[in-house]
């Protein structure tokens, strides 16, 4: 691995904040919007595999 000039867990730790700054700015942008609901990966992939089989047809 290449050497640094900064130290690791000052990156770590400067990445956590721009993390965070980006999700708050998210989440403000994102008040009023209607809710998204994520689905279950299984419930995704059996709902997506039903649509290929349809479009097969």
């Amino acid at each position: 691995m290449a050497e640094t000039s900064v130290p690791l867990s000052k990156m770590e730790k400067m990445i956590e904040k721009i993390v965070a700054a980006s999700l708050e700015k998210f989440m403000r942008s994102d008040k009023g919007k209607e809710k998204v609901v994520i689905e279950d990966d299984e419930e995704a992939k059996d709902e997506s595999e039903k649509r290929e089989h349809v479009d097969n047809i």
